[in-house]
């Protein structure tokens, strides 16, 4: 997927929050795009045989345009990132386990 679009869709729904992902599914040639719902605000994440590749986040986005990089022809995959904190749903018993997991991690 063109890194443009995925722009376009992060942009969307600016002022109700962005809600949307993409699912990658690799073929031999290049990546195409398929589009899925999901609970990401601001962000687009990439998917490829069902697994997690990276996400694209505001931030991600703000600091690609500071770079001073020339975002038409660049793809999504290639700008992801691809360091991602997940959580399966059994680590999250309570609140307390899930602060302590983005702490860890310093996300905020």
């Amino acid at each position: 997927m063109p890194l443009m679009d995925a722009i376009k869709l992060m942009s969307r729904d600016w002022d109700s929050s962005c809600r949307l992902s993409c699912g990658l599914k690799q073929s031999e040639q290049d990546a195409e795009a398929d589009f899925i719902s999901s609970t990401q605000e601001s962000c687009v994440l990439a998917v490829a045989n069902s697994r997690l590749q990276g996400i694209f986040t505001e931030q991600d986005l703000i600091e690609l345009i500071a770079s001073g990089r020339n975002l038409n022809g660049l793809r999504l995959i290639d700008v992801v990132n691809r360091d991602v904190i997940t959580v399966k749903k059994t680590q999250l018993q309570d609140v307390s386990e899930a602060i302590a997991i983005l702490d860890k991690h310093d996300v905020n």
